[in-house]
């Protein structure tokens, strides 16, 4: 019984979509989101700002896949496939896709951390580290637009918030792998 009204409510959320017409023209109610749980909104504007970043990347010729990987290298360059791996988050095959991507698209190299040796780590080429200030202007005002609206202290306020529930996400994370 309380499985028809759950296909009810999904349905009633769907059909509060707006058309794909009316997100062209920018016709978007926030109405349909307004019943949804956390991880849904934050799932909606995740993928909002990923779509938006997305199409200010590819302007400049670079994949959305490389941005994490060239936000990690602007910061430090010389890091090991792991340490890029865990500093983006992604899994160690993910990350060697991605670099071999990126080698060949003349954004990085690989250098060996000794010479005749296999192991290696990644530096950026001139090409890779003159996009930083192309791109990093882009998504800062991406930020920016995004939180137009909003007062300082309620933009700290949503900060502040989000780092908690990121820190309690973490927290849970962290306990159920310590039960594998």
């Amino acid at each position: 019984m309380g499985g028809s009204k759950t296909v009810l409510k999904h349905r009633s959320a769907l059909e509060a979509r707006p058309s794909k017409a009316a997100a062209a023209r920018g016709d978007i109610s926030n109405a349909s989101l307004q019943e949804e749980r956390l991880a849904h909104i934050v799932r909606r504007v995740m993928r909002d700002f990923q779509v938006s970043l997305e199409l200010d990347l590819v302007a400049h010729g670079v994949n959305y896949g490389f941005w994490f990987y060239l936000r990690e290298l602007w910061q430090e360059e010389g890091l090991s496939q792991r340490e890029l791996s865990q500093r983006v988050g992604l899994s160690g095959p993910t990350t060697n896709s991605v670099i071999k991507r990126m080698v060949h698209a003349g954004l990085v190299a690989l250098k060996p951390i000794v010479p005749g040796k296999p192991r290696q780590v990644v530096y950026l080429t001139e090409s890779g580290r003159a996009l930083r200030s192309k791109l990093e202007p882009l998504a800062e005002a991406l930020n920016d637009n995004a939180v137009e609206g909003l007062s300082p202290a309620e933009l700290a306020s949503l900060r502040a918030s989000l780092l908690v529930v990121h820190a309690n996400l973490q927290r849970i994370l962290n306990a159920r792998s310590t039960h594998i």
